[in-house]
């Protein structure tokens, strides 16, 4: 499995921070890259990853 190095920086981020917009500021990228990030993300692994965003 090939996982992006951002995308993998987004997962730990939302895992610390549970808010994607705080996960993007601590990247320093902005909401809607970390949004495009975690959409990859639920879409490789078929699942609704943090629901709660």
């Amino acid at each position: 499995m090939n996982l992006d190095l951002n995308q993998l920086r987004i997962l730990i981020a939302l895992d610390d921070e549970r808010n994607i917009s705080r996960a993007a500021e601590k990247l320093y990228v902005s909401q809607s890259a970390a949004s495009h990030n975690l959409a990859k993300l639920r879409q490789r692994f078929n699942d609704q990853l943090f629901r709660s965003y």
